[in-house]
């Protein structure tokens, strides 16, 4: 490990050739000494590590594109020339492998420590004046929260809240299954209970599955990201929190507590939360349940041949399963069910 370190000026001073020798040779013995060492980078300010980065960069594109025209004229200050470039390329390249690797380290140790103190804030919840809700319909159902949070909720799921929210975040409690677009509010994050797993929302839309007596449990995001930590079975914190962006689903273990994070596919089939834009224009409605099928991993029936008489013309822009279908019901004067993923719409139909 180097015992000495150099300045990000003097660095810069001998890329372009300004240093005096002393000054080469001490550049060239850090440079010799850096076998792995990192702790250089961690002596830099964001900016400054910002900067050397760039006019790395920089330089290095512009030494690449210096001419090597009857460069085979191997003169002596031409040799001294490409002695240095190679010295300079070689500097260059090795530079920017520590970099990046100190730079990762660094935002390793940064993301660790805020992901620890990511639910530091969150407040106890209260159990006086709190409101509940269990869609005991057998369709998905639309419920707004005071926030203007919007919750699509699976049948038999359940939704508990304060009658009024803390001035610090926005908790409740949820079990079953459930898309939730939450409303922005900085100044309080949107905190969810679901057994010993808990997420708070640092995006906007995303879905859950913790359905009673099921081993996994299940976040998926749509868009934004959030953030998930296990809990011990004596409510206390668990080490395991994983941040989730979109096309990533975060696994949780019932039993062991355990949380796992995975890469999501990409899909033929989008799930029932997922938006699409799809256009209908005089279309039987058998033809439009077969397009949704295409569509979403979702099998759809009709409870009546009348049904498949009738036409439906809608734009249907960025919108997911449930938002069409109550838009499809509303104008066919039809309900629909819903039990695992299978659909069925009913209705009168159409002469």
């Amino acid at each position: 490990m180097s015992n000495f370190s150099i300045s990000p000026e003097l660095l810069e001073k001998y890329v372009s050739g300004q240093c005096t020798a002393e000054e080469a040779l001490r550049v060239e013995a850090w440079y010799a000494a850096q076998k792995g060492d990192k702790d250089y980078l961690s002596t830099l300010s964001d900016l400054e590590r910002q900067l050397l980065e760039e006019d790395t960069l920089k330089n290095i594109r512009s030494k690449m594109n210096i001419g090597v025209d009857n460069h085979n004229e191997w003169t002596p200050k031409k040799r001294f020339f490409w002695q240095k470039r190679n010295v300079w390329m070689g500097l260059a390249a090795s530079f920017l492998l520590l970099f990046s690797a100190g730079l990762y380290f660094w935002q390793s140790s940064q993301s660790t420590q805020s992901t620890a103190t990511l639910f530091d804030d969150v407040e106890p919840i209260k159990t006086a004046e709190t409101v509940e809700f269990v869609n005991k319909e057998a369709r998905l159902v639309m419920y707004r929260l005071p926030d203007g949070t919007q919750v699509c909720l699976h049948p038999n799921a359940e939704l508990t809240y304060p009658k009024v929210f803390g001035a610090k975040s926005r908790q409740v409690t949820f079990i079953g299954e459930g898309f939730f677009d939450v409303a922005h509010d900085s100044s309080r994050p949107f905190l969810i209970q679901s057994d010993e797993m808990q997420v708070r929302v640092l995006g906007t839309k995303f879905n859950i599955k913790a359905l009673p007596k099921q081993a996994i449990f299940q976040v998926s995001v749509v868009s934004g990201s959030v953030a998930v930590r296990s809990m011990t079975d004596k409510g206390k914190v668990n080490a395991e929190t994983v941040i989730l962006k979109p096309q990533q689903k975060a696994l949780f273990d019932v039993a062991t507590n355990h949380l796992t994070s995975v890469e999501v596919a990409p899909q033929i089939k989008k799930e029932i939360y997922e938006p699409i834009s799809i256009t209908f224009e005089d279309t039987p409605i058998q033809e439009v349940t077969c397009q949704l099928e295409r569509q979403f991993n979702i099998h759809i029936q009709l409870s009546e041949n009348a049904l498949s008489k009738c036409l439906l013309t809608a734009d249907f822009n960025h919108k997911p399963l449930p938002v069409i279908l109550e838009l499809m019901c509303a104008s066919l004067d039809a309900t629909y069910s819903l039990s695992g993923d299978t659909l069925i719409l009913k209705g009168i139909g159409c002469e």
